[in-house]
């Protein structure tokens, strides 16, 4: 919820460093009881999800920004 919700920074943060902390308990506890390595396809595609939409997300904040700075910069011109 808190990764879909807009503002909230701070949450956010906290929110994909628990989606890493799960993805990565989940891939030990499948090493730990041996599955076959064909299962680690689906924790890459996770890891691939989670930092595309980190790296994302963070982009739309630098654009948001910028935008933010520029338009105070055309007012007071």
């Amino acid at each position: 919820m808190a990764i879909l919700i807009p503002g909230f920074p701070r949450i956010k943060e906290w929110a994909y460093a628990g989606f890493v902390f799960d993805l990565t308990g989940a891939m030990y506890s499948s090493i730990s009881v041996g599955d076959p390595a064909s299962g680690w396809l689906i924790f890459i595609i996770g890891y691939i999800l989670i930092a595309g939409s980190y790296i994302y997300h963070h982009k739309i904040l630098k654009s948001a920004s910028s935008g933010k700075s520029s338009n105070k910069n055309s007012l007071t011109v």
